[in-house]
């Protein structure tokens, strides 16, 4: 119905992702902070600092379908744009902080390629009660990607 990625025009578009429950996401939330959950809402049961750490940890499955769409990470030339859903209370007004983490994650990886414009947004609630969703738009250099799809 949909990709996780397409690539056009030099650039990549990366689809929502989000922590769900389940093995994969389990291991992750391990790996980064061992009683992390990133299940909940901002302003309710969760704090700043947790969605931060939920969002770092979010952004991390985008590099790798980054790396199956374009057959090597190195091929990234810079990271366009970041938006970050934040599942939040009315009343939360910190999404841009939370935002950081997955900022902040972009560009310790890719360094100045990585620093990007961004959008965080407040939403009522995102599938299988994720704190955070990401998209990205990824500027990659021109090769021929027929090979890859």
């Amino acid at each position: 119905m949909y990709k996780r990625a397409t690539v056009a025009l030099a650039r990549a578009r990366i689809s929502g992702f989000r922590r769900q429950p389940g093995p994969h996401a389990q291991n992750a939330r391990q790996l980064l902070s061992p009683s992390a959950s990133w299940v909940g809402q901002l302003g309710a049961n969760l704090t700043t600092e947790q969605g931060k750490n939920a969002a770092r940890a979010v952004a991390i499955d985008p590099m790798g379908t980054l790396h199956a769409a374009v057959g090597d990470l190195s091929q990234i030339k810079r990271i366009v744009k970041l938006m970050v859903l934040v599942n939040s209370t009315p009343t939360f007004s910190e999404q841009h902080l939370v935002a950081n983490g997955a900022s902040e994650l972009f560009v310790e990886v890719f360094g100045d390629m990585g620093k990007h414009v961004r959008s965080a947004f407040g939403v009522a609630q995102i599938p299988f009660g994720s704190c955070v969703e990401i998209e990205l738009v990824v500027e990659v250099r021109v090769v021929d990607f027929s090979e890859l799809l």
